[in-house]
């Protein structure tokens, strides 16, 4: 016969114990929540005994996408199948119709382990006014976070991974704590640029962070005097976007961290000015940042000098490995 039918024969006949990790490692081979969901689907009709093992196990139904295809009976169908399983909720297209996708699924807040949402103008507020227990992973991207609207019944969920770009809020969030993985990027607080006391308060919440990736768009507050630094005994990565003059923002946000762990810093300069005036720019270089971590970090141009600083018993410290973007070549017309 052909090889094949027969191994589809063979995989059919596999009981539910060893058939659905099996179909659970082939959806982990897939990337986009949709294809997963979708996939399920589709193994479901190879057959009347597969349809029947895929429709009673939850786990081939907690991830809740929203896409123009998802119909509401759909995600009701998706909803009811998950059972109890905790719920990986995402919306990643520019669709009118969110609201009415919400309306599933915050009744389901409580089990709630991700929730992604991007490309949503409207106040994602109203959608978690109720504890999210259950909830690990927060991915917001253009959206709103009202203060009128106290989000997640006054209760932090254990949050470990957060991610909001070009969300705008009107005050700190409590929620932002305890965190493992933290990307604010063109984040506002209802005003031009957020103040690096808001930045320091936040960090002051998440003494175990691991990686941190911020922007360099925070002002100054001139009549404040400089925060202590913050230790952050497990920082391994730490990324500024958008590096631009003047310099003494970006020497201020390193000066709010120590970090004796980092192991890696990813610099992005923006603007024609770093061809012309690179060396001014060295945050990495900074006093501050010698005193906390013991390395030396010098820019110019496109070299990169790193020096060790010998300690007293003549052993150099580990360096981190940095990486510069640097942006396209501007040559200036005459």
């Amino acid at each position: 016969g052909t090889p094949g039918i027969e191994r589809m024969d063979y995989i059919s006949q596999l009981p539910p114990d060893l058939l659905i990790p099996i179909i659970l490692l082939v959806l982990d081979t897939l990337h986009h929540p949709g294809s997963k969901i979708t996939r399920a689907e589709e193994l479901r009709l190879v057959n009347r005994a597969w349809k029947t093992v895929i429709d009673s196990t939850s786990l081939f139904w907690t991830r809740i996408v929203n896409e123009p295809r998802s119909s509401p009976e759909t995600i009701q169908g998706w909803l009811r199948k998950s059972g109890e399983a905790p719920l990986h909720i995402y919306s990643w297209s520019d669709t009118e119709d969110l609201d009415v996708f919400m309306s599933f699924v915050t009744p389901h807040l409580h089990r709630w382990r991700t929730l992604d949402i991007r490309n949503y103008t409207g106040d994602i507020s109203t959608h978690i006014k109720e504890p999210a227990p259950m909830l690990e992973t927060l991915n917001i991207y253009l959206a709103a976070l009202s203060a009128d609207i106290i989000v997640f019944g006054g209760v932090a969920p254990p949050l470990s991974y957060v991610s909001l770009t070009m969300v705008t809020v009107s005050q700190n969030l409590p929620f932002l704590r305890n965190l493992r993985y933290l990307c604010l990027q063109r984040m506002t607080y209802r005003q031009p640029d957020p103040t690096l006391a808001q930045l320091h308060e936040i960090l002051c919440n998440c003494p175990d962070l691991e990686k941190l990736t911020i922007d360099a768009e925070y002002s100054p507050e001139p009549s404040l005097a400089r925060p202590q630094p913050v230790l952050l005994a497990k920082l391994s990565s730490f990324s500024i976007d958008k590096l631009r003059s003047p310099p003494e923002i970006a020497e201020a946000i390193f000066g709010l961290i120590i970090a004796l762990r980092l192991a890696l810093v990813n610099l992005t300069f923006t603007g024609y000015f770093v061809w012309r005036g690179m060396n001014i720019l060295s945050p990495l270089s900074t006093e501050l940042l010698l005193q906390h971590n013991k390395y030396n970090i010098s820019i110019s141009n496109k070299l990169i000098q790193i020096k060790p600083i010998i300690e007293g018993s003549g052993s150099s410290v580990a360096l981190p490995n940095v990486v510069v973007n640097l942006p396209p070549v501007e040559i200036p017309t005459v």
